[in-house]
């Protein structure tokens, strides 16, 4: 479904629930709602319990690998590599040794408590270690080993939509068509939940709040 579709769409739910905004919506109010709608979207599914394989194959067009390179730092027992631009959420990460270990991750406060701990320090004999995430960085600590390269595996940011019109952006760009990534069942809920946020219904709007309560509640 293009942009173009998905404006239609939306306009036509909104006049057939009677709300007769449909034909107000302007293309930048679609837009600016349909990528906040998007973003929430997404979220939620990301803190669905991960053993629902439905709701991971949703987001399989944002799951990102990338094979990069991380650097010692100086006086310290750990490597860091800076996280994409686009880094949304971690899936999971394997540093290569140059044999292969899994890095487990943990919460950057637990960390001395965890290297203490003969189950949870780094160990290449048993092929494992643990990393942290600690401002827009990944850090992954080490025991008389060294880290060629890691392999990184994470979701990005969903790519915003976006449509042609005959006036500038905020930054004074012209606009153009971006078309949505995702399509089928996963794109008519995305569109659903975005004409209820312009519909300015009550209901509607209570409706969103539950949505967001819901997101919430995975957290």
């Amino acid at each position: 479904m293009t942009v173009h579709e998905c404006y239609q769409y939306v306009q036509n739910r909104l006049n057939k629930l009677s709300t007769n905004s449909g034909d107000n919506v302007e293309k930048f109010q679609f837009v600016e709602a349909f990528n906040s709608v998007q973003l929430m979207w997404v979220e939620d599914r990301f803190k669905m319990d991960e053993v629902n394989l439905v709701r991971i194959d949703e987001l399989q067009p944002i799951l990102v690998s990338l094979d990069l390179k991380p650097v010692l730092v100086p006086d310290k027992n750990y490597y860091e590599l800076p996280l994409p631009s686009n880094y949304f959420h971690y899936k999971r990460s394997v540093s290569n040794t140059p044999c292969q270990i899994t890095n487990w991750l943990k919460k950057e406060g637990d960390i001395n408590q965890l290297l203490n701990d003969e189950f949870w320090k780094p160990s290449i004999e048993w092929g494992e270690t643990i990393c942290t995430l600690v401002g827009n960085k990944l850090r992954i600590y080490v025991d008389n080993f060294s880290i060629d390269s890691v392999e990184l595996l994470y979701y990005r940011y969903p790519r915003n939509i976006n449509m042609k019109t005959a006036y500038p952006d905020v930054n004074n760009n012209p606009t153009v068509d971006i078309d949505p990534e995702f399509q089928g069942s996963s794109l008519i809920e995305i569109l659903n939940y975005t004409c209820l946020l312009l519909s300015g219904d009550t209901a509607d709007q209570l409706n969103i709040q539950l949505f967001t309560q819901k997101n919430q509640q995975h957290t």
